[in-house]
């Protein structure tokens, strides 16, 4: 692909006053991060960004991470503390290694939110930076690269995601996979494509998804320079055959990994082809600003919430400024470099939208008095192997945004070209304010993690012993056992606290030999019919003393946690109606909880607060 400027623009400069210019630039993108996400940069020890849902996840993971390898010393990719007694296989879950690597110095330093909230913004100044550096090998122009840089790793759905979604966030390697395939193609040198590669397969230490958006990219330039650009032959060959070798390298631990553990349980993660490509953008979502943006969150805050239930899922803004300079570059700029830009926007935009035409939360529309449905191009990809794997076609919306900030550098370089003197001046200064003003989320989001008393106290119990919450289930999108909800996300973050055994999980793909052997136990299966409210007197008859002490020793079972304000009154009574028949004890109550003994091993009632004491600060 061509430059939008020639070479001449872009003269080498001495190594040392440019180190100090990109450490210059690195340090107003730090600036701005801390400014955007304000006020987090003031409780990085004591609050994590988000501090709900999948944030919880991530939370586990750094605790994990290092427990294994420190505490442990085994593999950080199977947990023996999940799904107890059997252990959960961590391959293909959201692990991030590499940010949990990162966390590491930092996590034993400071503590965990610490590090939780200090590789979030390593991952929003890390994604502006490469965006800069691909935007000005494109432009040459330094305010217009950090302008595009500050676009896309402080847009709207990298803000919205670092809430919750922090392997979401780890897109930093992406611009560098599009600049050094770039040079690859165009200088015939295969360093480059072997960095494409390297950053390519270190996309898959932080996000599966986005190593297979490197991929995507990847095949795209190469299209584009076979088609259009007329490369040698030679060229067209090497450079993808370099790339690949590079990638597989860099990715070849957590190849193996995966691997194995396909080999292992004889399943892959990957959904039926007909929950692939679901969930996408409505197509609102691109015009519709974020619903927690500084200037226009209390006007889309209602519609979100009315439309989608503020899911993030939902929001495919890139933000007024973005749009409106991506606009003059296509108005502007009529050259390759534009025309390839513009049909990644529209073809990643399109595939953002899903399977099928989203409007106002309505996927059918009457026609002839019938409803139909308005395919779209991602239905075709539901078959396809592999790519099936990334399930939320609205994540394509990361690739949108690269591209409309790569257009949008553009725009903002045409301007700067036209203006001179006190008005040019005036637009660099006047440019970081506007965006901040357009993409800013103050106050930004945070809670503290979760510290409940009575967790604390699980912990310093002595002995072996596991531990169920109830709703008690099991699963992912592929395949799940009982309620599978989103508080098991919390009770996982518990176990940082209580460090010990617990029988369910959120925290893996899971293998269907486990999940049989859950519903073979009448302990279990007994207990996710009573918190269904649907025990019948079977599951009672077959939970005799015997087969109760057996399960028990089994599973090490000695504490059950129901959690009262997920349950609701019919489920909680079928629940103490079983718990009655096989002979467990109430050791505590209260509005949230509900904390029951099993008669395994000696009674925990000298430890567990008595009804009346707070288990929570």
């Amino acid at each position: 692909m061509e430059q939008a400027t020639p070479n001449a623009a872009h003269p080498v400069a001495p190594r040392w006053p440019r180190l100090r210019r990109e450490l210059l630039i690195i340090l107003f993108l730090a600036a701005f991060a801390l400014a955007v996400t304000w006020p987090v940069v003031t409780k990085m020890a004591t609050e994590i960004v988000g501090g709900t849902g999948d944030s919880h996840l991530f939370y586990w993971n750094y605790w994990w991470f290092n427990h294994a390898l420190f505490e442990l010393k085994q593999s950080p990719f199977f947990c023996p503390l999940q799904l107890y007694p059997y252990g959960a296989d961590l391959a293909f879950h959201t692990l991030c290694p590499f940010n949990c690597l990162l966390a590491l110095p930092f996590q034993k330093l400071f503590g965990i939110p610490f590090a939780y909230n200090l590789v979030i913004l390593f991952s929003l100044i890390a994604a502006a930076y490469t965006a800069h550096r691909l935007t000005h090998y494109l432009t040459g122009d330094r305010v217009a690269s950090v302008a595009a840089g500050i676009m896309f790793g402080f847009s709207p759905y990298m803000l919205m995601r670092a809430t919750g979604h922090i392997n979401l966030i780890g897109a930093w390697p992406l611009p560098l996979v599009v600049m050094f395939t770039l040079r690859a193609f165009k200088t015939s040198k295969y360093r480059w494509a072997a960095f494409a590669g390297l950053f390519a397969g270190l996309q898959l230490w932080i996000s599966m998804y986005y190593a297979l958006f490197a991929a995507i990219l990847f095949i795209f330039l190469w299209i584009n320079a076979t088609l259009f650009e007329r490369r040698t032959l030679r060229n067209l060959l090497w450079c993808p055959c370099m790339a690949a070798a590079s990638a597989l390298v860099a990715a070849s631990p957590i190849l193996f990994v995966m691997t194995r553990s396909i080999l292992k349980s004889g399943a892959f993660f990957a959904p039926p082809s007909r929950m692939s490509f679901t969930c996408g953008v409505d197509l609102l979502g691109f015009v519709l600003p974020n619903q927690f943006n500084t200037l226009f969150g209390k006007l889309t805050n209602p519609v979100y919430a009315r439309l989608y239930g503020r899911q993030m899922e939902g929001l495919a803004f890139a933000g007024i400024a973005c749009l409106v300079f991506a606009a003059i570059a296509i108005h502007g700029e009529r050259n390759h470099t534009t025309r390839l830009l513009g049909v990644l926007a529209i073809v990643f935009g399109v595939l953002a939208l899903g399977d099928k035409l989203h409007v106002a939360d309505h996927d059918s529309y009457a026609l002839f008095g019938r409803a139909v449905a308005i395919p779209l191009p991602a239905a075709l990809l539901k078959p396809v192997p592999v790519l099936n794997m990334l399930r939320v076609a609205s994540r394509f919306v990361l690739l949108f945004q690269l591209a409309l900030a790569c257009l949008a550098a553009l725009g903002v370089a045409r301007l700067l070209k036209r203006s001179e003197g006190s008005r040019r001046k005036m637009l660099i200064v006047f440019l970081p304010a506007c965006l901040l003003l357009d993409l800013s989320c103050v106050p930004y989001c945070s809670l503290p993690p979760p510290r409940e008393r009575l967790h604390r106290i699980l912990g310093t119990i002595p002995g072996e012993f596991s531990i169920m919450d109830i709703p008690f289930g099991v699963g992912d999108s592929v395949r799940y056992y009982g309620p599978f909800a989103e508080d098991n996300r919390l009770w996982l973050a518990a176990q940082v606290v209580h460090r010990k055994p617990v029988i369910g999980t959120f925290a893996s793909r899971v293998d269907p030999t486990i999940l049989e052997e859950l519903r073979a136990s009448p302990l279990i299966e007994g207990i996710v019919q009573a918190q269904g409210a649907r025990m019948t007197q079977e599951t009672l008859d077959r939970l005799t003393p015997e087969v109760v002490g057996a399960e028990l020793q089994r599973y090490k079972l000695k504490v059950i946690i129901a959690h009262r304000w997920s349950l609701n009154p019919c489920n909680t009574g079928q629940l103490a109606y079983l718990f009655k028949h096989i002979g467990f004890k109430l050791l505590y109550t209260d509005e949230q909880l509900a904390v029951i003994e099993t008669p395994l091993g000696p009674s925990l009632e000298e430890f567990v607060a008595k009804p009346g004491e707070a288990t929570r600060e």
